[in-house]
This record gives structure tokens, sequence and C-alpha cells, in this order.
């Protein structure tokens, strides 16, 4: 235990602790100051969260944390190594991220990181020198990883890889010639991989012929399914999604117009489910999301707007849910996302505007869960995460309060705001919202940090408070610290860098922890009492 009573200051050169708390605290503020770092593609890898961010020093590139500011560090620091800029397609495959980089050398590549130094690195340099193969689609079935890119000669076309640079290899040039083919949503179907991509090339060099498509990692099994839209027209399949034993997707014929189809891998088994709105006139199914034997989408049909469909893959069994919205307006559904038995989404009606709803699958339990924002702006909820028996998310509270983390367990007695990290009217936007643990960590908007990283244990312990010294050096307003309260014997403080003044104790304190960065202080009054419990 610390205990100051005397005029004293601390030079803070380290920070050393950190804690858990029950509300949401500044993470690390990359971009120090009100700039933004503006993390983004928040991916989980074991107990690891790697994100991209630009600290306005070094630029974009790849950071990680472990849900505490001093765990919250670029992968490959200045000087260590070199250093993977504008990581683009994170995606998780075992204990390791892969994704594409550039480097001066090298351009945009495909890299891979176990989280240090030493084990992050290009995988293969497709273009040797700084034009850059590139890596995109980045997908992984049984410990192969598939990926379009580009030889230089070929247009970004379908790879593989086993994480080495001898292992890595084109399968087939899909689109002849220099153009793409485009390689998109690519889907496991038992272990072979379905996805779309374009195998001509019109007078115009655009692509044509957009279809669906298989490999089982082999150039010989690598193959078009089916010519959905005959000839060098696209059946354009899109919004992929396996459910037993099939996959799901909306296609395009002259005949039909977008509708809702499903394939087995074969040519014989690729077929249109159900002409939702007949003829020509497309229904456009739309956010497909498979959920407890069922395939559920928006779609349009004759009679109603867009509204909430479900396919057991047979045509009498793809049925309108229920008409949320009457009319040709139509509530949207879209954000689906599966909770327990229960799928929630967010719909649109007259009266609530964009709110959280939830449905098992029958017209009488599909329902509002709750009406967040009383009267018809609507709450827009959006980035759920779920922890335990609760998904957190993001809504709009009203003018009292904006954009924050609210959570639900599905019922409306259960729906309401879980934090604010800027009280009142303004909002923080959380989004990309990442359990790690008992932590939830997100990305968020303050006027003091600008948009950068932000975390909100949920179990029980002390209390964690950070200075932001916005208003003056008094330790004892709240409106200089984030959350807005003053700190007491339950808390542990962060004294971040590139606050515009720090601290002076003026009165009797005694906190948890006190853990400060590099360059900052805090000042102990004459006479004043100042402890530090651990």
């Amino acid at each position: 235990m610390l205990t100051l009573s005397k005029p004293f200051l601390i030079a803070c050169l380290v920070g050393t602790s950190w804690v858990h708390a029950q509300v949401p605290a500044l993470l690390k503020d990359i971009r120090v100051g009100t700039g933004n770092s503006n993390p983004g593609e928040l991916t989980l890898v074991g107990n690891t969260v790697f994100f991209e961010a630009n600290d306005n020093v070094n630029g974009s590139t790849l950071w990680k944390t472990d849900g505490t500011p001093a765990g919250t560090v670029m992968v490959v620091p200045p000087g260590m190594g070199t250093m993977p800029k504008d990581p683009l397609n994170l995606k998780a495959v075992g204990n390791l991220l892969y994704f594409a980089a550039s480097t001066a050398a090298a351009g945009r590549e495909l890299w891979r990181s176990d989280g240090t130094v030493a084990g992050t690195y290009m995988v293969i340099d497709l273009i040797p020198g700084a034009s850059g193969g590139g890596a995109g689609n980045i997908f992984e079935i049984n410990g192969t990883i598939f990926f379009s890119g580009s030889n230089g000669t070929t247009g970004s076309e379908l790879y593989k890889t086993d994480g080495t640079a001898a292992g890595t290899v084109p399968l087939k040039d899909i689109n002849p010639g220099p153009i793409t083919s485009q390689i998109e949503n690519m889907t496991n179907l038992n272990g072979t991989l379905i996805f779309s991509a374009a195998s001509s090339t019109n007078a115009s060099n655009q692509q044509t012929d957009f279809e669906l498509w298989k490999s089982d990692g082999t150039a010989a099994g690598t193959v078009r399914i089916k010519d959905i839209n005959p000839g060098v027209a696209n059946g354009n399949p899109q919004a992929l999604v396996a459910m037993n034993g099939a996959v799901y997707f909306r296609a395009t014929t002259p005949a039909n117009g977008f509708e809702l189809w499903k394939t087995n891998g074969t040519e014989a088994g690729t077929l249109m489910v159900k002409d939702i709105n007949p003829n020509a006139a497309s229904s456009t199914p739309q956010n497909l999301h498979a959920h407890n034997g069922y395939v559920y989408f928006s779609a349009v049909d004759a009679t109603n707007g867009n509204e909430l469909w479900r396919s057991d893959g047979t045509t009498v069994g793809t049925e309108l849910i229920k008409n949320i919205y009457s009319g040709s307006t139509g509530s949207h559904p879209s954000n689906f996302y599966s909770f327990g038995d229960s799928l929630l989404f967010r719909a649109s009606t007259s009266t609530a505007g964009i709110e959280l709803w939830k449905t098992d699958g029958t017209n009488a339990g599909t329902v509002m869960v709750k009406d967040i924002n009383a009267g018809s702006s609507g709450s827009n909820p959006m980035y759920f995460a779920t922890y335990g028996d609760t998904v957190y998310f993001q809504a709009n509270g009203g003018n009292a309060v904006n954009s924050e983390i609210f959570k639900t367990n599905g019922t409306a007695a259960g729906t309401g705001l879980s934090a604010e990290v800027v009280p009142g009217a303004s909002g923080s936007f959380p989004e990309l919202l990442v359990f790690r643990g008992d932590k939830l960590i997100f990305v968020g908007n303050t006027p003091a940090t600008g948009t950068e990283m932000f975390v909100m244990p949920l179990s029980s312990s002390p209390a964690f408070i950070s200075w932001t010294g916005d208003v003056s050096t008094a330790w004892e307003d709240a409106a200089n610290w984030l959350p807005n309260a003053v700190p007491g014997s339950n808390s542990e403080v962060v004294i971040p860098t590139g606050r515009p003044r720090y601290p002076i104790v003026a009165a009797n304190t005694q906190v948890r922890k006190l853990s400060c960065e590099s360059g900052t202080s805090v000042t102990i009054a004459e006479g004043i009492l100042f402890k530090v419990l651990q």
C-alpha cells in the first residue's frame, strides 16, 4: 500500500496494472488526443483480439489486445521487424490469423500471425517485387486455406495454401487472361468449397458468366456446378449459406428473376426452391441465415413488401412468416442473429421505426421484443454479441440516451440500457462488439478520444476508471473522468498519455490501484492523504 500525506508529484513512467469493471472504459487511446485511430475488423483468435488501427505515426497496421491497456499493442512495433501495413480480410484459422497486408517491398500479399513478432510474416510473394498479388476472400476448410490472388499474368484467381510458401498453389485460372474472375461468397458444403465466379470477359473487359462453382482443393476438382443463366449472361449467385447438406443462395434467370435457389454440389441438385414473386418479377431474397433447420431471409412477393420468410428447402416449406409492415413498404428484416431457439433481428414498422424483434418461426411467435426508442424514430439495433444468456448490442435510446450499449435476454423486461460511454444525447456509437472471455471489447467514440478501442468487463470486480482532464486538473471533478465518476476505494485508476492536463488531488483519497502511462503525472496537494491500496 502506498500512502502519501504531503505535497508530492507522482511522475508516472510505465503503466503497471489494470482491472475488470462492469462499466465501459477506454482500452487505449491509440491515436492520442481527439483524432480517430478507427479500429476495424476485430477478430478473436484464441484469447487474442486482432484488429487494424492507425496511430497517425505508423499508419494503419496490425494490433492485438487481451482486453487490458498494457496488452493492447502493435503486433510488430517499429524497429522490431517488417510491419504489415493496411491489413484487411482478417480471418481466424485455428490459433493463427491470416490476412492481407502491404509492404513497400512486396505490395499487398497474404500474411499470417500468431501474435508474436517472429510469428508474423508474409506467407508468399505471389508477384515478386512491389506490385503485390493480393489476398482476398480468405476461407478455411479442414486446414486448407483458400484465397484469391494474382501471379501477375492472370487476374485474381483461386489459390490454396497450407500456410507455407511451398504449399501455396494456384488451383484454376477460371477467367483466362488478365481479368479477374471475381471470386466471392466462399461457403463450406461438407468439406467442399462452394463459391461464385465469372469465367468470361466481354469486349469491354467486363466479367460475364458469373455462376456457381466448387472446389475440392485440386485443379481437376475446381469446376462450375451449373450454368444457372445459360450462355455468357450472369446467374449471379449471392448470399450463400450452408444448411443440412445444401447451400442456399439467390440467383437470377430471365424467366424468374432473382429467387431462392439451393445446391447439393451437383448440377442436377442445383435448382430454384420457389418462385416467390411469380414469373419474371424478383423476390430478391436477402440476409440469408441458417437457424434451427431453416433458412431465414427477407423477400418480396406479389402482395407484400420486403418481409420475413423461411425455407426448409422445399417449395411448400418456403413461406412468409409474418407481414410485419402491411402494404408494399415492407419491414425489411435484417441483422439476423441466433440466440438459443429464438432468432433476433431488426425490422421496421410505421409506429415504432426500426426496432428489435424475435421469431420462433411462427406468425404468433414473431414479435417486437421492445420499443427501445419509444415512438416512431426507432432504436436501430445492430452489432449483436452474446455473453451467457444475454445479448449485447448497439441501440439508440432516444434524446436522453443516444447510441450506446444495450442488452436483452429476449424479453421486454430484460431489454434495456447496459452502459453509456458518453452519457446523454451524444452517444458513443459502439460497434464491432467482440467478447474475449468476460470482457466486451468494442469500438466507440468520445469527444476526448475520437474513435478508439473500449472494453467493458462483465465479471464482479473493481471499477476501472480513466482520467481525461477534459475540464480541469481537479481529481475530484467527475467531468475529468471516463466514465463520469470520481474514483473511490474500489477503483482502479489509469492515467493515460495525451491528456490536455493531469490531475491534482486536493482531498483525502484512496483507490485500489493506480496505473500510469509514460510521461503522465499525479500531484498530491499539501496535507492530503492519498492511499493506493494495492
